[in-house]
């Protein structure tokens, strides 16, 4: 009988004992799984400013950093072309010998772009050790004889020893040479003969080398007037439709990063070419502006064409945008103290300002100014577990 109670009773307590600890299991269980989900709610809160960067007001003020608000507006459509800034063709002159001889310039005129008066002797031509002599002193034997011819006849043609007709022929070759020595006293100098800038600018360009020789007629040098100048725009010949409607452009030399405004500049077109050349795949379309300081003549220039306006476009200044792996992106503030970067879509540039596409919205606050500012400051924003007020 002892041994029938003993049997029974160790199931018993084995069953109880077992039940209690699955109990106390459940217990726990329940307890880590709640723990759990509040870790990966702390964690959520946490992901929402994790992309936040921390800048205080004193940090942006000496980083320059300028906020301005997305609005849409106003856009110029372009056309991105290249080009070259030239001088005002129209303005220039081209100065000739005057007599074959070898050209001395004047000293502070040896280089171009020095300046240059009105009337200023540009050089000297020195018929020293040049073949058949000294034109000028020619000019001078010629003309002398001429006139003595000239007087000689005078008093035949009244005595009715030569014919009025024979006088008539003197007189002409004495006139000849009276302008032909004229001409070459006229600019004449002790060395030489000088020639003469009939208008003041600067020296664009010496055709020939101190110290070389030239025949009369040769050009030795280019006078430019440097207040007005040409650029000239290559427009795709696919494109050239578009050419009777373009007004104005803005322009960057390819040596620099200020972009100028035609029309602020008091430019306009000049003239667009109306057929190409042989094959040529681009036609010519002229604007010519006032020099207002800092353009060069001869430089290569990015160009944008402002070919129509459209309306209600977002558009951003050039300065707001980074690039990091092909992509474009802005930063925009949140609070006084916390911006966050954002990817864009991009369309057309007018060279100073660059339509968005996609990713902003009218009322954002836009970093327009020290966005790489703000990009640095990214390496030292708050740690994880930093909470924003905002």
């Amino acid at each position: 009988m002892k041994k029938i109670i003993f049997n029974l009773t160790f199931p018993m307590v084995l069953l109880v004992t077992l039940g209690l600890s699955s109990c106390h299991s459940h217990g726990e269980g329940h307890d880590h799984d709640h723990a759990k989900e509040e870790h990966q709610e702390a964690e959520k809160g946490h992901d929402d400013h994790s992309d936040e960067i921390i800048m205080t007001p004193q940090q942006a003020k000496s980083a320059n950093v300028k906020v301005e608000a997305v609005q849409a507006g106003d856009f110029q459509s372009t056309l991105h072309v290249s080009g070259l800034v030239m001088t005002d063709q129209s303005s220039e002159v081209t100065l000739v010998a005057t007599q074959a001889g070898r050209v001395n310039f004047a000293k502070g005129l040896m280089s171009d772009g020095a300046p240059v008066k009105a009337g200023q002797c540009v050089a000297t031509i020195l018929p020293q050790n040049i073949e058949n002599g000294d034109p000028g002193a020619h000019a001078r034997v010629a003309y002398e004889a001429a006139k003595a011819e000239y007087e000689r006849a005078k008093q035949l043609v009244a005595d009715q020893i030569i014919s009025q007709r024979e006088f008539q022929q003197i007189k002409a070759a004495y006139e000849d040479a009276r302008v032909t020595f004229e001409s070459q006293m006229a600019h004449r100098s002790s060395g030489g003969v000088n020639v003469n800038a009939p208008k003041g600018g600067y020296m664009k360009t010496r055709l020939v080398q101190e110290g070389e020789y030239v025949a009369a007629g040769a050009p030795i040098a280019v006078i430019a007037q440097s207040n007005r100048l040409w650029i000239r725009a290559d427009v795709p010949v696919s494109h050239s439709h578009l050419l009777p409607t373009i007004q104005s452009a803005n322009f960057r030399m390819a040596c620099c990063d200020v972009v100028y405004n035609l029309k602020e500049m008091g430019g306009r077109v000049r003239s667009y070419a109306r057929s190409t050349e042989g094959r040529a795949a681009y036609v010519p379309l002229i604007f010519e502006f006032d020099n207002t300081g800092g353009i060069v003549a001869g430089s290569y220039a990015d160009i944008w064409l402002l070919t129509g306006e459209r309306r209600n476009v977002i558009s951003i200044p050039l300065t707001a945008l980074t690039e990091s792996q092909g992509a474009k992106f802005v930063y925009l503030q949140t609070a006084d103290d916390a911006y966050v970067r954002r990817e864009v879509t991009l369309g057309e540039s007018d060279g100073v300002r660059v339509e968005v596409k996609s990713g902003l919205k009218a009322g954002e606050k836009l970093v327009v100014s020290g966005a790489y500012a703000v990009r640095m400051a990214a390496a030292t924003s708050a740690p994880p577990g930093h909470t924003h007020e905002h």
